[in-house]
């Protein structure tokens, strides 16, 4: 059986995710490796890397929270209809005959564009 040719997206963004895992397990071996070599005994070398791996951890979750913390304020606002803008459907004026003749007029009955009963046209 043949090999595909192509890739799917999938299979690349799990072999970029392995080597990015990879680079960094190796880049976590060599830091230990330099911190023994410092002088630091292999207990605290793991205690220290295992120290940065959590304070990392622990800056990816709080930002990621405020991320979705402020994307489910909007989405909420967005729900409860705060929204509203002034040129929305809803607002719209519309064409009809009214008080003042055939214009244009908001929800209240009131006519919103420029009338001039003394004009005559032409």
């Amino acid at each position: 059986m043949t090999q595909p040719l192509h890739h799917n997206s999938a299979e690349r963004i799990g072999r970029r995710l392995g080597r990015l895992w990879q680079s960094l397990t190796q880049l976590q071996a060599r830091c230990r490796h330099a911190l023994v070599q410092a002088g630091l005994s292999t207990l605290a070398a793991n205690c220290l890397i295992a120290a940065i791996w959590l304070f990392v951890a622990a800056a990816v979750l709080y930002y990621s929270l405020w991320i979705v913390i402020v994307a489910a304020c909007v989405i909420g606002l967005l729900i409860a209809g705060v929204s509203d803008l002034p040129n929305s459907v809803d607002c719209e004026y519309k064409w009809r005959n009214g008080f003042m003749g055939f214009g244009l007029y908001n929800e209240d009955g009131l006519r919103v564009d420029l009338h001039d009963p003394e004009k005559k046209i032409d």
